[in-house]
């Protein structure tokens, strides 16, 4: 009983103290407690990183230059070389414009030589070197001079001059026919096409803005109105293709056909077309004749002529004259150029298309005249009124 005395005492007292208000509370531990989690805000989630375009990141297309000619030549190759290409020839006044185009690393010289690609002659006109696969040179050669059929254009091979890679023969004026090819369907394609007569077969020869297509075909219709495939033509590679089809000429020439470019990996749209035209030909029986028309007296002369006559002016002025397809002295681009006549010289100008053609002297401006050209009729001769009596002397 002794024992327990003590035990009861505590407990006592500890309940007076209770009940008196006099015990210490139990503290509340606070540094445990979590903090408080924050309330999220309303702010406003990060916009996607999309780069905002600038005016200066905005590329402008660059200007596909017009694709033009007068003459283009299918180099063929010789000698096993690998070469291939084609020579452009456009008309620049007095002067002829030379681009070659072949395959790359096989020739450096080039010239326009006398003969033929079967016969060589001397060097005409020489080239500027190949470089990469192209030249460009300007001749002092009218085209017309230059498509007598007597000339070639050959290619030599590098470190080798005397062997000859490829060649071209420039064909005459009345076997060559020339078209050029329009822009279809917003391509950015332009082009020139020519065909050459070559016995009972055509050389065809395209030149087109590169990378636009691949197939191309010579199709019945015309650019207006699509009809079959008459002779395909090999793909384009460079913008270059060339091509021997099986018909003569004379035999496209009837208005029915037209050359088409097709879209690369997209054969079904048109990239460029250009009609062959129908030739004009002179009335059967008729025999081909030439009208002499005379330059004196600082004077040219209005002339009519029917459709198949040769028209030759000769100067009998004792100052140089030119006969030139334009107005004012100035040359328009097509046509014809005789560069300069001097006192007795001669040149003459086949026209196989009615109409009505000026022409004018560069040397010089304020004499004009007209050539016009009617389906059937009588040559004549009158002096123009446009031509100057001012003194050049």
């Amino acid at each position: 009983m002794q024992r327990w005395m003590p035990l009861f005492g505590l407990t006592l007292l500890f309940l007076l103290a209770v009940a008196c208000g006099g015990a210490a509370a139990e503290p509340t531990p606070t540094a445990t407690q979590p903090p408080p989690v924050p309330t999220p805000t309303a702010t406003t989630a990060p916009a996607p990183l999309t780069p905002t375009p600038t005016t200066a990141a905005v590329a402008t297309p660059a200007t596909v230059a017009a694709i033009t000619g007068d003459l283009v030549i299918a180099l063929k190759e010789l000698n096993a070389s690998g070469q291939k290409g084609i020579a452009v020839l456009t008309a620049k006044g007095s002067q002829t414009e030379v681009l070659l185009l072949a395959t790359t690393d096989i020739s450096e010289l080039n010239h326009i030589h006398t003969g033929s690609c079967a016969v060589v002659g001397g060097v005409a006109h020489p080239l500027t070197n190949m470089a990469a696969g192209k030249s460009l040179t300007t001749v002092n050669a009218t085209l017309d001079s230059l498509q007598t059929g007597g000339f070639a254009i050959r290619l030599h091979k590098k470190g080798d001059a005397a062997t000859y890679t490829s060649c071209g023969d420039i064909p005459t004026k009345a076997n060559a026919l020339t078209v050029q090819l329009k822009e279809l369907n917003t391509s950015g394609q332009s082009g020139v096409a020519t065909l050459v007569a070559v016995g009972d077969k055509t050389d065809v020869a395209l030149y087109a803005t590169a990378g636009v297509s691949e197939l191309n075909h010579i199709h019945t219709g015309t650019c207006a109105v699509v009809g079959g495939v008459a002779h395909p033509i090999p793909n384009m590679v460079n913008g270059i293709s060339v091509a021997t089809v099986n018909a003569k000429l004379d035999s496209l020439e009837t208005g029915a056909f037209a050359i088409r470019l097709h879209k690369k990996g997209d054969a079904a749209t048109y990239t460029s077309c250009g009609d062959i035209p129908a030739k004009s030909t002179v009335s059967s029986g008729t025999t081909p004749t030439t009208f002499q028309v005379t330059i004196n007296n600082l004077t040219f002369f209005n002339v009519t002529v029917p459709v198949g006559t040769t028209v030759a002016w000769t100067n009998k002025d004792s100052v140089s004259h030119t006969v030139t397809s334009g107005t004012d002295g100035k040359f328009e681009g097509k046509g014809w150029n005789s560069s300069d006549l001097s006192q007795g010289q001669t040149f003459s100008h086949l026209f196989t298309q009615t109409g009505t053609f000026p022409y004018t002297c560069q040397i010089h401006p304020t004499l004009n005249a007209t050539v016009t050209v009617t389906d059937s009729g009588t040559s004549s001769a009158s002096a123009s009124s446009s031509s100057s009596s001012e003194t050049y002397y």
